[in-house]
C-alpha cells in the first residue's frame, strides 16, 4: 500500500505572465515578488517546464527527529526529466559525548564541498527556515566574522562555529 502526499505544494492564484509566457501560481505577495516568502510554481508552456520552489513535504513523521526541506525542482516534460536542489534543517538531541565524536569523526572525513550561502536561493532557503529577522541577524554576524571564516579550512570547523553565532534559544 502506497500513500501519495504532495511533495512541493503551491497555494494561491494563477497569473499569466504576458512577457514571459509562462504562468505563474502562488499568493499575490509572491507573484509580485518572486523573493518574498512562500512556495510558487511557474510553468512555460511552450518550453513544456515546470519550476517549483518552497518548502518541502518529505512525506515522513520522524518522531523525535523534525526534518525540514526547502528547495527546488525543475521538470523538463519534453525530455521526461527532473533535477532539483535541497535544504535541509535536522533538529534533533544529541548527547554531549555523541556530538563530540560525531564532531571528531566528520572532522576526519574527506568532506569538501562548500555551500555558496550568499546565493539569492540559498539565502530564500534560509529566510524561509529562520524568518526574516533572524536571517538578518545570522547574514550580519556571518559578514563580522569573515575573517575567522578564512581561517576554518575544514568544512567542519565552518559548520561548528556557524553553530556558535547562535545559540540553540535563537533558532
Amino acid at each position: 500500500h502506497v500513500n501519495d502526499y504532495d511533495a512541493l505544494s503551491v497555494d494561491g492564484f494563477v497569473h499569466f505572465d504576458d512577457s514571459n509566457w509562462e504562468y505563474i501560481i502562488g499568493s499575490k505577495e509572491k507573484i509580485e515578488d518572486l523573493n518574498t516568502s512562500g512556495n510558487v510554481a511557474i510553468y512555460n508552456p511552450e518550453e513544456c517546464t515546470l519550476y517549483s520552489e518552497g518548502k518541502l513535504n518529505l512525506g515522513l513523521d520522524a518522531g523525535l527527529l523534525k526534518v525540514e526541506a526547502f528547495g527546488f525542482l525543475a521538470a523538463n516534460f519534453t525530455e521526461q526529466s527532473i533535477a532539483g536542489k535541497l535544504d535541509f534543517g535536522l533538529d534533533f538531541l544529541l548527547h554531549r559525548k555523541a556530538s563530540k565524536f560525531l564532531y571528531k569523526q566528520l572532522k576526519k572525513s574527506s568532506l569538501t564541498v562548500k555551500s555558496d550561502q550568499s546565493s539569492a536561493l540559498h539565502q530564500r532557503m534560509l529566510k524561509e527556515l529562520l524568518g526574516k529577522r533572524k536571517l538578518k541577524k545570522y547574514n550580519r554576524k556571518k559578514k563580522n566574522t569573515t575573517k575567522k571564516h578564512e581561517q576554518l579550512g575544514h568544512p567542519i570547523e565552518r559548520i561548528q562555529y556557524a553553530n556558535e553565532l547562535f545559540d540553540a534559544s535563537e533558532i
